[in-house]
């Protein structure tokens, strides 16, 4: 039940992040707690530390919970 409800938590947060970045940079792919955006090669760099800063900031209602991220900018999607 415990692991259940994070896991919950921890999608509500990601899908209210991704629509934060979907704002600016439309998101294309999912998975699991990962999104990923086809900006022009011009922004990839400004995408990702848009996207990296969305990624660790709380929302309102759990302002107090460590949050981190990490990624990278690809010419091709890769694990």
């Amino acid at each position: 039940l415990n692991e259940n409800f994070c896991q919950s938590l921890a999608r509500i947060i990601v899908a209210e992040q991704m629509l934060m970045i979907d704002k600016k940079y439309p998101i294309v792919m999912t998975t699991h707690d990962e999104a990923v955006a086809h900006p022009r090669t011009s922004q990839a760099e400004a995408c990702f530390k848009y996207m990296t800063k969305c990624f660790r900031t709380p929302l309102w209602w759990c302002e107090d919970i460590p949050l981190n991220a990490e990624g990278g900018v690809a010419a091709n999607y890769s694990k």
